[in-house]
């Protein structure tokens, strides 16, 4: 989903300036960004996921 999200960072750079396709390697700040994680948590897991449970 990152390489979806062009919307620059607070420092101008991008989530596709973070990752190096041709090496498969990702920045070690792609894994504590807090800017990254709550666009994850909205573009991803907001969508995609559903809470529920069982009472018995």
């Amino acid at each position: 989903m990152l390489h979806k999200a062009g919307l620059p960072l607070n420092d101008g750079m991008t989530p596709d300036d973070l990752i190096n396709r041709d090496m498969n390697e990702a920045a070690l700040r792609v894994m504590n960004d807090k800017k990254l994680y709550d666009r994850e948590m909205e573009q991803v897991f907001a969508r995609t996921w559903l809470l529920l449970y069982h009472e018995s």
